[in-house]
C-alpha cells in the first residue's frame, strides 16, 4: 500500500510531463522548457535544504565506500526472488517509457493531433495509470501482491497483443489507441507497486541498497526500451506497441521466476527465499 502511494507521486510525474511540456511550448515556446526545469530544480533544492531533516542518526555499520556498496549489491543479486520481481518492476517501467518516448510521434505525426489536443489525450492515458495505482491499495485488502501482479500482467499482455494487431492490420485510430493504452497503463499502475514490494521483501538490513539497485534496473530498462523503439523505427507505431507487448511477456516470465523462489515467512516474520546467500 505504501508503494502504491509512492507510485502515485513518482509514477505520475513522467506520465504528465509531456502534457505539461506541450502546454508550455504552446504558451511560451520551446526555450521556456529549460526555464521550467531550472525553476523545478531550484524549488527542490530549497525544499530539501530547509524542510527535509535527517530522520535517523549516523549508522556506522553502513559504508558508502565503492567496494562496500558493490559487495552489498553483489549479495543482493544472489537472491533469485529479488531478480525475478525486479524483472517485473523493470519491465513495468520499460512499458511506461516505451509509450512516453513514442506517444508524441504516434499521436501527433501519425494521428494528426496538435500540441494542445495531444496534451489532453496524453493526460487521459496518465489518469488511468493513477487510477490503477490507487485501486491497488484497495485490492491488497483482499488479494496478495503476487495475485494482483499476475492478473495485471495477463491483462497487460492481452492489451499489448491487441495493440500489435491493431497496428499490423492498419486499424489504428485515436479511439482504438486510447482505449487499449488506457487499459495497459491501468495495469502498469497496479503491477509496479506490487513488484517493488515483492522485490525488496526478503531484505531488512540491506533494504536501502536493494531499493537503490531496483531503481537502477528500472531506469535502465526504461532507457533500453526507449532506445529499442528508436532502433526499430520504421515510420509506424509498430516499434512502440511491439516493445510494449514484449515487455509484458518478459514481466510474466520474471513473475513466474520470482514466485518459484519464494518461501513462507519464518517465525521471525522475515521472508525467507530460496537461493538466498
Amino acid at each position: 500500500q505504501v508503494f502504491s502511494t509512492m507510485t502515485l507521486v513518482m509514477g505520475i510525474a513522467p506520465i504528465i510531463a509531456p502534457s505539461v511540456g506541450g502546454f508550455v511550448v504552446i504558451g511560451m515556446g520551446w526555450r521556456a522548457i529549460f526555464w521550467v526545469l531550472a525553476a523545478f530544480a531550484t524549488l527542490i533544492l530549497v525544499l530539501v535544504y530547509f524542510y527535509l531533516p535527517e530522520s535517523r542518526g549516523k549508522d556506522r555499520s553502513v559504508s558508502l565506500k565503492p567496494k562496500a556498496v558493490l559487495t552489498d549489491f553483489y549479495s543482493i543479486i544472489q537472491n533469485r526472488a529479488f531478480i525475478g520481481f525486479t524483472i517485473v518492476a523493470a519491465m513495468n517501467t520499460a512499458g511506461i517509457f516505451a509509450f512516453i518516448a513514442n506517444a508524441p510521434f504516434v499521436y501527433m505525426k501519425l494521428l494528426g493531433l496538435d500540441e494542445r489536443t495531444f496534451g489532453w489525450v496524453f493526460g487521459l492515458n496518465a489518469a488511468s495509470f493513477v487510477v490503477g495505482s490507487q485501486l491497488n491499495r484497495w485490492l491488497l485488502k483482499y488479494h496478495s501482491s503476487e495475485t494482483i501482479a499476475l492478473r495485471g500482467l495477463l491483462v497487460q499482455a492481452v492489451m499489448g497483443i491487441g495493440l500489435v494487431l491493431v497496428v499490423a492490420f492498419q486499424y489504428l485510430s485515436l479511439g482504438s489507441l486510447m482505449a487499449l493504452v488506457a487499459v495497459y497503463t491501468f495495469c502498469l499502475g497496479m503491477i509496479g507497486a506490487n513488484a517493488m514490494a515483492l522485490a525488496i521483501r526478503p531484505f531488512s538490513k540491506n533494504v536501502g541498497s536493494a531499493t537503490a539497485l531496483l531503481g537502477s534496473f528500472q531506469m535502465g530498462a526504461g532507457a533500453v526500451a526507449s532506445a529499442a523503439c528508436s532502433y526499430f523505427d520504421d515510420g509506424t507505431a509498430m516499434p512502440m506497441v511491439g516493445v510494449m507487448a514484449v515487455v509484458a511477456f518478459i514481466g510474466l516470465a520474471g513473475l513466474w521466476f520470482g514466485a518459484n523462489h519464494i518461501q513462507p515467512f519464518d517465525k521471525n516474520d522475515e521472508a525467507v527465499f530460496a537461493g538466498d546467500h
